[in-house]
C-alpha cells in the first residue's frame, strides 16, 4: 500500500486546479464506517489494502465533513479530530451508539488520499495512506439547532512513545495522610496490610 502520492498523483497535485479527495474507514465494533467526501461513491480493487479492496466509501457532502490538520513529528503525527457538523436531532439509539466506548475507543482509523481530474472527475493515480492511529470516544456539542460530532484519532506511533514517568505513587507529598501508595506496594508484593 502506497504512503505517497505516486508520479500521476504527483503531477496532478503540481496542476494549478486540483481535486484531492480523503477516504476514512473506522474500524467501530459492529458497523465499521468507510466514507469519503469525494463527489460519488468509490469502490477499489487491486490496491492491495484489505481495508480497501472490496470495500464501498459512502460519499458524503464535503460540507459537513471535516478532518483536522494533520501535524507530522518526529515520534508520530499530533491527534487528529474528524467533525461531522449539521445534525438536528439525534435519537436515543444514536446516542446510546455514540456513547458506548467499547465500540470505538482503542479501536483503529485510517485515512487516504487521492486525487481526481478536475474536469471529469475520474481518479488520478494511486491512493495513499496519510493517517493511521486509533479512536477514542465520540463527543457531542450543540444545541436543539444544530449538532456536531467530534472524534479524536491518536497517532499509533504514540503508543511507542516514552512512557510519561507520571505516577501516583507520590500522594502522600500532597496529601500526608494517604497511604495509598504504600498500601499498593504491598499488595503487589503480596502482603495483605500495610505495616504501621
Amino acid at each position: 500500500m502506497a504512503t505517497k502520492p505516486d508520479a500521476a498523483a504527483a503531477a496532478a497535485l503540481a496542476e494549478r486546479v486540483r481535486r484531492p479527495v480523503e477516504f476514512a474507514w473506522l474500524d467501530i465494533d459492529g458497523s465499521p464506517i468507510r466514507v469519503t467526501n469525494a463527489p460519488y461513491p468509490f469502490t477499489f480493487a487491486g490496491t492491495g489494502d484489505e481495508d480497501l479492496d472490496g470495500h464501498v466509501f459512502d460519499a458524503l457532502d464535503e460540507r459537513l465533513v471535516n478532518v483536522g490538520a494533520i501535524k507530522t513529528k518526529e515520534g508520530g503525527g499530533d491527534t487528529v479530530t474528524l467533525t461531522l457538523m449539521g445534525l438536528t436531532g439525534l435519537d436515543g439509539e444514536m446516542m446510546d451508539e455514540i456513547s458506548d466506548r467499547e465500540r470505538y475507543q482503542g479501536r483503529e482509523a485510517r485515512l487516504w488520499r487521492a486525487m481526481l481530474d478536475p474536469q471529469n472527475l475520474t481518479r488520478l493515480g494511486s491512493i495513499w495512506c496519510y493517517y493511521t492511529g486509533y479512536m477514542s470516544v465520540p463527543k457531542v456539542m450543540g444545541n436543539a439547532q444544530s449538532q456536531t460530532i467530534s472524534l479524536e484519532i491518536e497517532s499509533y506511533l504514540s503508543f511507542f512513545g516514552a512512557p510519561s514517568g507520571r505516577t501516583y505513587l507520590d500522594q502522600q507529598s500532597f496529601d500526608p495522610a494517604d497511604h495509598s501508595a504504600e498500601l499498593a506496594i504491598a499488595i503487589a508484593n503480596g502482603m495483605s496490610k500495610r505495616t504501621q
